[in-house]
Protein backbone atom coordinates (compact mmCIF):
# COMPACT_ATOMS: atom_id res chain seq x y z
CA UNK A 1 0.00 0.00 0.00
CA UNK A 2 1.54 3.33 -0.93
CA UNK A 3 1.98 6.02 1.80
CA UNK A 4 -0.84 8.09 2.72
CA UNK A 5 0.88 11.01 4.36
CA UNK A 6 0.24 13.69 2.16
CA UNK A 7 -3.84 12.44 1.87
CA UNK A 8 -4.16 13.40 5.81
CA UNK A 9 -4.26 16.99 7.66
CA UNK A 10 -2.45 17.08 10.98
CA UNK A 11 -5.72 17.31 12.29
CA UNK A 12 -6.57 14.29 11.23
CA UNK A 13 -3.58 12.58 12.50
CA UNK A 14 -4.20 13.50 16.09
CA UNK A 15 -7.28 12.49 15.56
CA UNK A 16 -6.60 8.89 14.54
CA UNK A 17 -3.28 8.66 17.32
CA UNK A 18 -6.42 9.44 19.76
CA UNK A 19 -8.53 6.35 18.11
CA UNK A 20 -4.87 4.15 18.88
CA UNK A 21 -4.75 4.81 22.11
CA UNK A 22 -8.33 4.42 22.56
CA UNK A 23 -8.31 0.95 20.95
CA UNK A 24 -5.32 -0.21 23.02
CA UNK A 25 -6.52 0.83 25.95
CA UNK A 26 -10.03 -0.84 25.51
CA UNK A 27 -7.82 -4.01 24.41
CA UNK A 28 -6.20 -3.94 27.77
CA UNK A 29 -3.01 -3.40 26.02
CA UNK A 30 -0.17 -1.51 28.13
CA UNK A 31 0.37 2.22 27.29
CA UNK A 32 3.43 4.52 28.23
CA UNK A 33 1.73 7.51 28.70
CA UNK A 34 4.77 9.39 29.03
CA UNK A 35 6.06 8.66 25.74
CA UNK A 36 2.97 9.32 24.03
CA UNK A 37 3.50 13.07 26.06
CA UNK A 38 7.06 13.39 24.24
CA UNK A 39 6.04 12.51 20.82
CA UNK A 40 3.02 15.23 20.96
CA UNK A 41 5.61 17.59 22.14
CA UNK A 42 7.48 16.94 19.27
CA UNK A 43 5.03 16.92 16.80
CA UNK A 44 3.99 20.28 18.17
CA UNK A 45 7.52 21.71 18.01
CA UNK A 46 7.87 20.15 14.06
CA UNK A 47 4.38 21.54 12.69
CA UNK A 48 3.18 18.21 13.08
CA UNK A 49 5.79 17.01 10.34
CA UNK A 50 7.58 14.04 10.70
CA UNK A 51 11.16 13.68 12.49
CA UNK A 52 13.85 12.97 9.46
CA UNK A 53 15.42 9.42 9.44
Amino acid sequence: MPPQKNNVTPEEITEIIKYLRYSQQAANLETDEEDFEDEDEEAEENGGQEKAS
